[in-house]
């Protein structure tokens, strides 16, 4: 059983004895004369007056007054005292070190860059512009590898406390979820959050982990649960989840989602959009997908060997080409496609002359005005593609917003299908000026090509992307201001009356319109029905963009020379 710590009191001051706290907190005795600390036991008036008859015998019968003035002259000079200066040396020198850790971990450098480049740097420049003595104060700031580690690592986990603490007083909450390997081929899963805070909707990284075996969606769930279980959070107030297409995470009878399904029937799954419009692009017919090919042949062609790219570079630079290099493709690089496309079409006439020049058997597809042709519409149609893409990418995305955009591109390509078989291709910007200086095709030639492949990606857009019927139930979310009462909330208590005050309320009206979206559903405060409602719709995450985003940091941050680091801390600083 632990002793019961004695405590000071005043009196002991007769004795020569003042107080002083340890790095415990531990309250123990100090001599004001020769400035020995003695342990807690020894705050007892014998033995305080032991000390002073055998240590000062000369001071026995000192006055009061005596003990208080050596009590004042060194309390300047004690540890605890905020005034010491070398106390204040010390916390100045510990301000700078967390700094530099921060902006460190910010910029996702190494840890050893601190003693390495950035304080030689600083002293050098210190020294040469103020002189040795300012110079030699910076020598006392800690930067060493294991310094800045230390700090970043508290710093994240100050991060971290004060997420949790926002998160659960929010109550509920969306997680965004995906599953990627590191330079040293190890799984790495990150979690993204998003919650309701008291001005927005806010999101922010949670957590990455590594899966240490296999990545099944036992082992997703199993390492999710063990994180919300040590931090108080709660299945129940998940919302919303969203993942990419993966067995792992979507399967129907062992994935993540369905295992979290079983803990909170209510939660909403979600298969990320930007992966579903990916699926949807890639059914292309044998004739367009031909082209894609020959393309992408020709490309590595040319930026396989690097004699070849030098040389095409050279040719474009001296042609005074728009661009002097082409771009490769990946399945993995959604946009590629697309930019590697339209990079070839700008120059088709390089690439033609180069080919010819190396008698390349693709070299003749440049002289086929049909072949052409089809280059320039796919460039044209995975342009707007991925235009599409990106408006889907960013931060703050909700539901509504990418709901009204994948909305928006089907009306497009309605309208688009309609204008071909009236012969306008105005849209197609490429293809439309291709063929105005063409004289062996016209449209006539590949319209009916066209429209088979816009029939056919109508079709895939809306097996992917359905319309989501419970989704246009929160059409009043976007702006309820002008929606009638009368077409939402009949079968909620509340919620129709709640929207007629609301609507009434010039004040809030005028809000709406100088806030963005979320901004304004997170500030309402006394219409609780219409702000539980709108979360529903603002809270899920549409897609899996900071995940993708975080993976991107992920590699920055662990390469091949830093293969052993744990990110988890320096993501979460640098996110």
């Amino acid at each position: 059983m632990a002793k019961r710590a004695l405590p000071y009191k005043d009196d002991f001051l007769k004795f020569g004895f003042t107080e002083i706290k340890d790095r415990s907190g531990l309250v123990r005795p100090q001599c004001v004369f020769c400035l020995q600390v003695l342990s807690n036991e020894s705050m007892k008036e014998n033995k305080l007056k032991r000390h002073l008859n055998t240590v000062h015998p000369t001071l026995v019968n000192k006055p009061l007054q005596f003990w208080k003035e050596h009590q004042n002259k060194i309390k300047p000079m004690r540890l605890d005292c905020p005034s010491n200066p070398l106390t204040v040396s010390l916390q100045k020198t510990t301000k700078a070190s967390f700094d530099i850790a921060w902006k460190i971990a910010r910029s996702k450098k190494a840890h050893n860059i601190g003693e390495e480049l950035i304080k030689p740097a600083a002293i050098s420049m210190v020294r040469t512009v103020c002189g040795d003595d300012i110079a030699n104060k910076l020598e006392l700031i800690p930067l060493s590898d294991n310094t800045i580690k230390r700090r970043i690592d508290l710093m994240s986990e100050n991060i971290l406390k004060q997420l949790l603490h926002q998160v659960i007083a929010a109550n509920n909450f969306s997680i965004q979820i995906d599953e990627s390997v590191d330079i040293q081929n190890n799984a790495q899963l990150m979690v993204f959050i998003r919650y309701r805070s008291t001005d927005d909707f806010r999101e922010e990284f949670l957590f990455c982990e590594p899966l240490l075996t296999t990545a099944t969606g036992l082992d997703i769930f199993n390492k999710v649960d063990v994180f919300f279980r040590k931090n108080n959070l709660a299945w129940s107030n998940c919302v919303g989840i969203c993942s990419d297409g993966a067995p792992a995470m979507l399967g129907n009878r062992i994935g993540f989602c369905k295992r979290v399904q079983e803990v909170n029937s209510n939660v909403v799954i979600i298969h990320c959009f930007l992966h579903r419009e990916n699926l949807a692009t890639r059914a292309i017919q044998p004739e367009l997908y031909s082209v894609l090919q020959d393309v992408i042949q020709i490309v590595n062609f040319i930026k396989a060997k690097a004699l070849n790219s030098r040389i095409f570079h050279a040719m474009c630079d001296e042609m005074g080409a728009q661009f002097v290099n082409l771009l490769y493709h990946s399945d993995v690089r959604w946009l590629s496609r697309g930019k590697i496309l339209t990079r070839v079409m700008s120059l088709r006439l390089e690439i033609h002359i180069f080919l010819t020049e190396k008698k390349h058997s693709l070299a003749d597809k440049f002289n086929d005005d049909l072949w052409v042709s089809k280059l320039a519409f796919l460039s044209d149609i995975f342009g707007w593609l991925n235009d599409l893409n990106i408006e889907m990418q960013g931060k703050n995305r909700t539901m509504v917003d990418i709901g009204e955009k994948i909305s928006s591109f089907k009306q497009k390509l309605a309208l688009w299908r309609k204008k071909l078989s009236q012969g306008k291709i105005a849209t197609f910007t490429l293809l439309s000026e291709f063929l105005e200086d063409s004289t062996k095709i016209t449209l006539d030639d590949i319209k009916l090509l066209l429209q088979e492949y816009l029939n056919k990606l109508q079709l895939e857009l809306d097996r992917y992307i359905p319309e989501n019927v419970e989704l246009s139930k929160y059409s009043w979310v976007r702006n309820p201001f002008e929606i009638s009462v009368h077409q939402v909330g009949e079968d909620i208590c509340g919620f129709q009356e709640e929207l007629l005050d609301l609507q009434a309320d010039q004040v809030m009206k005028e809000n709406f319109s100088q806030k963005c979206l979320t901004q304004f559903w997170a500030q309402l405060k006394d219409k609780p029905i219409l702000k539980r409602e709108s979360e529903k719709a603002l809270l899920p995450f549409p897609t899996t963009y900071l995940c993708e985003a975080g993976f991107s940091t992920l590699v920055v941050i662990k390469t091949k020379y830093r293969n052993r680091l744990d990110p988890q801390h320096d993501m979460r600083c640098a996110l």
